[in-house]
Formats: C-alpha cells, structure tokens, sequence
C-alpha cells in the first residue's frame, strides 16, 4: 500500500512590488528582484496549471462544506501529486498529468517557480522529501528526478517503528517553523510517503495602526452574527468584477500579494469561486484606491482531499495504478490524501500554515473617489507571487474566528 502525504505551512506580512527594498528589516533577505524576474515567464507555465488545479479543488471542497471555512495551498497539494507523477505510467499517470494540467515543459517550469519563490525577501520555505520502507525503496531514477526537479530529499525509514513516524513529523514540523505538528498518525506496512512543506511569512507594506481595531459584528452564512476585531487602512488598490470587489493588500521586501475578495450583496464566495477560473483571474487588474476593513483571521482546518481529488477526475491512482516507474509493484496504489491549515492575519501580517497527507474585467472607478470595503460577511482570500502569478494559499472565509 502506498500512502501519499503532503504537508505545508505558510505565514505572509506586506510587501511592496513598486520598490522590493521598502520596510525591509536588518535581519530580512533582500529580494532578488533580477532572479524573480529571469525565472518569471518559465514559472508561469507551472504556476497556471498549478492555479487551474487549485481554483478547482478549493472549489469542490467548499462545495462539500458551503457554510464552513475552506482554507487550502494549491502549490503544495499540486507539487506534491506532481511529484507522485513522476513514479506512475498508464491510466493513473495519464489522469494526474489531465488534473494538474501538466505541460511538456513542465519540469523545467517547475525549477524556475522554486527559484522564484526563493529570491522572495520575506520568508518562503518550500520544501519537498519522499521517504520509503526500508523493505521497499524508491527506484533511483525516480529519486533523481525528484531531487533534480523538485529538490526532494530521499530516505528510507523502518516504518514498523515508531519512532518513523515521529522522523516525519519532525521534518514536517521543522518546515513549517513549528505551525504544524502530528501530520502522520500511522505508517502504511510497506510503500512510501511523499511531503511537500510550503511555510510563508510575510510583513504589510503598509501595517495596519492597532488603534484603528475595533470589534464590530461579522455576518455568518447563516444568519447569525458575532462580533470580531475589524482591522482599517486605507490607500490599498481596489478591483471589481460583476459579482464581486476587491482589495489588494501587498507585502515587504517581496513581489507577494493578498486579494480580498469581496461577494456581492446576496452572492456567497462559491457562487464567485464557481465563475473564476486561472484565466480570467491573471485578467484582473486594479481599477480605484479603496478603504478597507478587514476582521482579524484566525482559523485552523483540515480535512481528506480524496473524495474530492476522485471527483476532479483522479480514479486510477487510488485504486490500481502502474507504480513500477517509483519502484513498487501491484497492488501498491496511494491510500489517502490528507491536508491541514493554519491562517493567521492581524495588524503586522499573515501567518498560513498547512499540511496534506498523500472575466472580470476592471472597473472604471474614479480614483480621486476612494471606496471603502467592508469583509463583515463571507469572503475570499487567495495569496499570490505576482511575477509567476502563482496562488500559494486560497481559502473561503466564512468565519474569521474559528
């Protein structure tokens, strides 16, 4: 039995594209504005097929729970089942390359977007590991590809100890700087696991004044009400489509980026989500300067991505896949996907964490007429490296406190 793990953090504060130096603290890297943009138009190629991948799934697995919070990170559950990829042939490989929207040149776009979420000078931690049985290891080529392409560390554990699993969770939890702990509760008897940690974090641009907060009700999907802290700014740039507005808030020493995004009156984020797509979403640009208040977020989630993986079209590989090219023979298949998240945004910035066990066109606001947005109902957040365009978080706020 294979059983397939994929494990991610992140944690974001601001930054400003205009100038990459802006807010930059001592202690900070400095962003390496020329890497990001040698490696920009290859680490497009992965990062759209890796936001068609992720718009859907954090769509089918909102549509599983509308009225809870959905809080995923398309780059680690699409880099981790792109790595399982490399390992399979026939029905199964043909069904993850259709899902993850793989390209020919995928390999070396993948590189590229590895690299340019490196030169960030805010702190992107991404990080891949397959571990086997020792009874059961890795084909060679596959761990070559997979330290060559996605900067995989190989190792092979005893997985009937118990102190394996620990092995793995110390990896996961040293990765995502200690947001998440305990991803593996078990070991398959024989077969492998594959991690991909993401950890983000980052500084406003322009940090929220504590002063400003101010506890205010916050409407639920289900009516109900509860008060929150609300955060206010100003200045931020502002887009809208015709079923939504939003708000992009940008970070330090960095080309990283939150979009807020906020339903209209009587739409629910899904209904926006369901109409939102990789294309259209590279389409949207800022069209006025808005005022923004934005609840304080603090959420944790997790949940099994394998219904919801089934229903995008991955069949084979959970039930009878070709393992032969990652060194497994019939009947090895992967088991289980499983992923976990911890969303943190206040006054300085963001904190994500996760862990996973494997048109709208813009407005012609006036900009001297500043808007001002108000999130105290559901919204969305999707967390972007611009140059690429990839989505490292994306997540369905339904409750900001929770």
């Amino acid at each position: 039995m294979l059983l397939g793990t994929l494990a991610l953090a992140g944690g974001c504060g601001s930054f400003g594209v205009s100038d990459p130096e802006t807010n930059r603290r001592d202690s900070e890297p400095i962003y390496d504005f020329k890497s990001a943009e040698r490696n920009e138009e290859s680490a497009r190629v992965a990062a759209r097929a890796q936001n068609e991948f992720g718009l859907k799934l954090l769509r089918v697995v909102a549509e599983k729970q509308p009225k809870e919070n959905t809080f995923v990170s398309p780059t680690s559950v699409w880099m981790a089942l792109a790595m399982a990829e490399k390992g399979t042939r026939g029905d199964a490989q043909t069904e993850l390359r259709r899902v993850l929207a793989l390209q020919k040149n995928n390999d070396a776009s993948v590189t590229a977007l590895r690299a340019t979420l490196a030169a960030q000078g805010l702190k992107i931690n991404l990080a891949n590991a397959i571990w086997a049985d020792e009874e059961t290891p890795f084909a060679p080529v596959f761990t070559q590809k997979s330290a060559q392409i996605f900067g995989a560390t190989a190792k092979t554990l005893n997985f009937q100890a118990p102190q394996s699993v620990d092995t793995i969770n110390t990896w996961v939890e040293k990765q995502t700087d200690g947001e998440i702990k305990n991803l593996v509760k078990e070991l398959p008897l024989a077969g492998a696991v594959l991690t991909n940690a993401l950890y983000f974090r980052g500084r406003w641009q322009t940090p929220f004044e504590k002063s400003a907060t101010e506890d205010a009700p916050f409407y639920l999907p289900d009516g109900t009400q509860k008060s929150v802290p609300f955060m206010s700014g100003e200045g931020f740039q502002g887009f809208k489509g015709a079923s939504f507005e939003g708000a992009i808030l940008p970070y330090a020493n960095s080309s990283c980026e939150l979009w807020a995004v906020l339903p209209a009156k009587g739409k629910t984020p899904l209904e926006v989500m369901k109409n939102l797509n990789a294309a259209k979403l590279d389409k949207i640009t800022p069209g006025f300067q808005t005022e923004i208040r934005l609840p304080r977020v603090s959420l944790d989630w997790g949940a099994s991505l394998k219904s919801s993986l089934q229903t995008l079209g991955l069949k084979t590989v959970f039930t009878n896949p070709d393992l032969r090219p990652m060194g497994f023979l019939p009947p090895a298949y992967l088991s289980e996907v499983k992923h976990k998240t911890r969303l943190e945004i206040d006054e300085q910035g963001t904190v994500a964490a996760a862990a996973t066990e494997e048109n709208f066109p813009a407005s012609a606001d006036s900009l001297d007429e500043p808007k001002n947005l108000v999130f105290d109902r559901p919204f969305l957040l999707l967390l972007r490296e611009t140059r690429s365009g990839a989505v490292l978080f994306a997540g369905i706020i339904n409750d900001p406190q929770k």
